[in-house]
């Protein structure tokens, strides 16, 4: 993946703008809410992969222009963590993972060591998955669970809702026959041949209307007795057996028949097969070989139905139960022959006519021959598994323990395929499923991150995490950025990683952390102006503390004087060695204060100590000074105004000189503030970016653009609404 520029038009509320992403390196793209990073991710998710539901969802509002996203590089494909794939990772289901088998197993030595073991269980899994063994199994599912004679609980008769061969015990298989004075006599053929069923059926839908001159419905053959009418003759038909009796007949003869062919021993075979030609009523012993048979069956049924599955991993969990002892293994594979005394499956797929039972006894005692060869080739897919599974297992629980949750996973497999990444309480067998209703949202969204980590960590896809860890505090920020991007774990090392956030610590985290000085990364800020997005790139030398900042603000005579107070103040609050009545100086002409005083509402500084504090206070302000000179300047409301309006206006200056005005037009007019989105501006200058809770660190010529357009746009309506005030208070 080379890399490119993604070119935006019409995207959202973008009209225009670029990113560039550096291949291999961690693009780390910090901007304010609004700037419209999450449009950006759209775009590229219906631009590279091709998902054209977001098309709708990045056109412009109310615009019939088409949204285009450009892009100057190949990128195949696009993975990105955010809410939607939350959402699928805590589906209610038993994987953790989306597929432990494909992000956690799969690789060629993994392959490899499959392919060898299960070459040696090919013959005999294909011939357990022969069509004869399907016909056996279903025969004996459909025996098994069934009874055979079951009679009432007075003795008296057969309980027909639960006996499967109640006809046999009511009537016996061989079904009356017609005799040759019976007046339908000449139907003898039909009610003796594989079409009775039919035959009967159709006259058991007799329509008057069907015969013409005593011609029969069923086959068209002419009545030849003299006088005979179907209708008067249909009853005598129907009484010796029904369509749907005949049916049961049918098909209890065909299992009888069926189970017999099934038994090794030949004389057990002639006993069961003696059931079809039961003239009387059944008895419990009628059925008594049959029973025997079927129970003695269902062992050899198991036995067929896990060779029908073994495979590599079947042997190696065996193994693995057995605690690697070799023997044991072999005497469970043993005891997977079928007994030859029990059962023989005749093949019907060609001449040969072998017993097929035979046959797969023959292949397991070549594989028991073989034996070390296969222990070999076990014990070397059990060492490499093994690792793979606990290392896999040892990401996950050991970002777990860090950041102090109760949980553990392990990985289990149940065929070469299907491996599961099962989440469980620590020393709690059960497993937890319905995963976020046990965690919160904050230890979920740590899981997922993880997680996708996992699934993607081989993906050569462009990765974009959406704002991944804004809400955590300082311990799971570690974990998680420890657990990506630490070249020990080889998560996300060496891939090409798009992170979008607003949060400037996850900036601060990149720059300033020692487990992150190895990871090649690269820096950009995003803002928005005019619904053009602009991006800066800075580097780590360029996060440093905000203390710098405000001393290089306050210091700049091109910035206002009173907003370079403000800054000054934030030196002197945090700066150690400072003197004390420096801050209580600056309070004052932040205030606009027409004397400083000691502490609020304190005691007035007298003129000898003022003077003491102009002449260090212009130190700080690079600029010679008094108290009285600048209280002057501050509290003409035309000055600030006219800062204010100045093109070279910083977006901190507007912000401090707003709250100024604010503050002394409140006094006059009380409705300066009766807006309700004045609040909104109010607590952000007040709280948000006020002196005393401003970020430890900020980006260097970037951190007047902190300020979001939204907050710069409210005090542009405060200034017309005090400029409005002023023309009024002149009239």
């Amino acid at each position: 993946m080379d890399n490119f520029i993604v070119d935006l038009k019409n995207v959202g509320c973008i009209d225009e703008g670029k990113i560039n992403i550096v291949s291999k390196k961690v693009n780390i793209k910090f901007g304010p809410n609004g700037t419209g990073k999450s449009t950006i991710i759209k775009a590229l998710r219906y631009k590279i992969n091709d998902e054209k539901d977001f098309k709708k969802i990045i056109t412009p509002f109310n615009s019939d222009l088409e949204p285009l996203c450009d892009i100057s590089g190949n990128i195949k494909s696009l993975v990105v963590y955010d809410k939607a794939y939350f959402d699928k990772l805590f589906v209610k289901r038993e994987d953790l993972l989306n597929n432990t088998y494909e992000f956690a197993i799969k690789d060629s030595n993994y392959d490899n060591d499959v392919k060898e073991i299960n070459e040696s269980l090919k013959d005999i899994c294909e011939i357990a998955n022969r069509k004869e063994f399907d016909d056996l199994i279903s025969l004996y599912n459909e025996l098994s669970g069934k009874k055979y004679v079951e009679y009432k609980k007075n003795g008296d008769g057969v309980n027909s809702r639960n006996s499967l061969f109640y006809s046999f015990a009511t009537k016996g298989i061989a079904l009356e026959s017609l005799d040759s004075s019976s007046p339908i006599f000449e139907f003898s053929k039909y009610m003796s041949s594989q079409y009775r069923a039919e035959w009967l059926k159709r006259l058991e839908s007799y329509k008057y209307e069907w015969t013409i001159d005593n011609i029969c419905p069923f086959c068209g053959q002419k009545f030849l007795k003299s006088n005979f009418t179907l209708q008067k003759n249909i009853e005598m038909i129907k009484k010796y057996a029904s369509s749907k009796e005949v049916n049961e007949h049918n098909k209890e003869q065909k299992f009888i028949t069926n189970a017999a062919s099934y038994c090794s021993d030949t004389n057990n075979g002639l006993s069961i097969l003696n059931i079809n030609s039961l003239t009387g009523k059944a008895d419990v012993n009628t059925f008594k070989p049959l029973e025997d048979f079927i129970n003695k069956l269902g062992p050899e049924i198991d036995k067929i139905s896990k060779i029908r599955v073994q495979d590599a991993i079947t042997l190696f969990n065996s193994f693995k139960d057995s605690k690697r002892k070799f023997s044991v293994l072999i005497d469970k594979i043993k005891d997977s022959r079928i007994n030859e005394n029990v059962l023989c499956v005749k093949s019907v797929l060609d001449d040969t006519g072998c017993d097929l039972v035979k046959e797969i006894n023959l292949k397991i005692n070549l594989l028991i021959e073989k034996a070390n060869n296969i222990k070999m080739k076990l014990c070397n897919l059990t060492k490499n598994l093994t690792k793979k599974i606990k290392n896999n297992e040892k990401v996950i629980n050991d970002f777990l323990k860090i950041s102090g949750l109760p949980y553990e996973v392990y990985i289990e497999g149940e065929s070469v395929e299907n491996f599961k990444t099962l989440f469980k309480y620590k020393d709690d067998h059960n497993i937890i499923e319905d995963r976020l209703n046990y965690l919160s949202f904050g230890e979920a969204n740590a899981l997922a991150l993880i997680i996708f980590a996992i699934e993607n960590k081989d993906s050569d896809s462009l990765i974009v995490l959406d704002d991944p860890v804004s809400s955590f505090d300082t311990n799971k920020r570690y974990a998680i950025f420890n657990y990506l991007f630490n070249k020990k774990y080889n998560l996300f090392s060496n891939k090409t990683i798009l992170i979008m956030t607003h949060d400037f610590q996850t900036v601060v985290s990149f720059a300033k952390s020692n487990i992150l000085k190895e990871c090649k990364k690269t820096f950009a800020y995003l803002l928005s102006a005019n619904k053009k997005l602009i991006e800066k790139q800075f580097t780590e030398q360029d996060i440093y503390s905000s203390l710098l900042w405000y001393k290089e603000y306050s210091k700049n005579n091109n910035n206002d004087i009173y907003s370079r107070i403000v800054a000054a103040r934030r030196v002197a609050e945090i700066s150690e060695g400072i003197d004390d009545n420096i801050y209580n100086y600056l309070s004052g002409l932040v205030h606009c204060n027409e004397k400083p005083t000691i502490s609020k509402n304190g005691q007035e500084f007298d003129e000898t100590k003022i003077k003491e504090l102009d002449e260090k206070v212009s130190k700080l302000l690079n600029i010679s000074l008094t108290y009285d000179s600048l209280i002057s300047k501050i509290s003409n409301v035309g000055n600030l105004i006219r800062w204010y309006e100045d093109k070279s206006a910083t977006r901190f200056a507007k912000t401090c000189i707003t709250r100024l005005l604010v503050q002394q037009f409140q006094k006059k007019n009380g409705s300066i503030k009766s807006d309700v989105k004045f609040d909104v501006a109010w607590d952000f200058m007040c709280n948000s970016f006020h002196v005393e809770t401003q970020y430890i660190y900020s980006i260097k010529n970037l951190f007047d653009s902190e300020i979001p357009n939204y907050i710069i746009s409210l005090c542009d309506e405060i200034i017309v609404k005090i400029k409005s005030l002023i023309e009024k208070e002149s009239k």
